[in-house]
């Protein structure tokens, strides 16, 4: 999970759910409602343990490890 100052979101990246399944879902949260990010071939591989930070040199956030 991690917070984009830029689109002033919440965005986490799911990896693995209850139950140990897996996900690579990708969503958004505006404070109001939201909206899944990066379907299908553009959507990151799940990731398990990982950690999502912004990288002020190129504004965006930036999932790592997992």
């Amino acid at each position: 999970m991690g917070y984009d100052p830029v689109s002033d979101r919440i965005v986490v990246h799911s990896g693995q759910v209850e139950g140990g399944a897996v996900s690579a879902d990708t969503w958004a949260w505006d404070g109001a409602a939201w909206v899944q990010l990066l379907v299908g071939s553009n959507a990151p591989v799940y990731r398990k343990n990982a950690a999502m930070g912004r990288n002020a040199a190129t504004q965006r956030l930036v999932a790592f490890g997992g």
